[in-house]
């Protein structure tokens, strides 16, 4: 079990592929995120959102079923207010 993200609370195991994204907490972060995921077909079995401060950097760690595309990391990478994504593949 996973508990600490850059010194920020977490909580995730591994056993599933998982995202890690630090982003910018603004409003529509978290939509356009799981708005890209539902687009290309990847559920979500697991989602922590971890904000030490209100508007400042916060960490989204999201374990899903299956695998996340190339292409699909690359668009979530582009995304306002996300500062990186790190996929993590539980195989």
């Amino acid at each position: 079990l996973i508990t600490r993200l850059n010194g920020m609370e977490s909580a995730f195991t591994g056993q599933s592929d998982t995202l890690i994204i630090p982003h910018r907490d603004t409003p529509g972060v978290i939509a356009t995120i799981t708005q890209a995921l539902a687009l290309y077909g990847v559920n979500i079995g697991n989602f922590k959102l971890t904000r030490p401060t209100k508007g400042e950097m916060a960490i989204m760690t999201i374990e899903v079923d299956g695998e996340v595309s190339h292409d699909l990391v690359a668009l979530l990478k582009k995304q306002p207010n996300v500062a990186q994504v790190v996929y993590l593949q539980a195989h």
